[in-house]
């Protein structure tokens, strides 16, 4: 199960580090303001929230947890690699309006990403409480 904890570092350690980035791609277009920021952060932790959702139907729901994990991963690097295809066109697309665009172009860059790498968490919990074994709550543990 160590390699379960291991992996939710990992992946929370990326949710973080796709809010940096993302200001830093959006800072040429849209600047480095207050509003381009809670663009990000609102996108990311809404949509993180959405990906723990999502993660709890799954782990209900599916059979082997190793693959679903391993499929949350490989749906990641697919994000990322869309968001390093994508970016420039996106934000010459919209980079010519206000607040309301930095907002679309968020969703639409850093959505996916951020929902993505919170799906696993709550699959590797619920491996991780059906495991048993130890005299700590693997919530406690992956959360603290």
């Amino acid at each position: 199960m160590k390699k379960g904890y291991a992996t939710v570092v990992v992946l929370s350690f990326c949710g973080m580090s796709v809010e940096m980035v993302a200001s830093r791609i959006m800072a040429p277009f849209f600047g480095t303001s207050l509003f381009v920021w809670a663009c990000i952060i609102g996108v990311v932790l809404g949509f993180g929230s959405l990906g723990s959702l999502l993660g709890g139907q799954i782990a209900d729901r599916c059979e082997n947890e190793n693959k679903a994990i391993g499929n949350i991963v490989l749906s990641a690097t697919i994000c990322i690699i869309l968001i390093a295809v994508l970016k420039n066109l996106l934000l010459l697309l919209f980079s010519f309006g206000g607040i309301t665009l930095a907002f679309i172009v968020s969703i639409l860059l850093f959505a996916p990403i951020s929902c993505v790498l919170c799906m696993a968490t709550p699959i590797i919990i619920k491996k991780a409480v059906n495991a048993g074994g130890d005299s700590r709550s693997p919530l406690e543990v992956m959360l603290a």
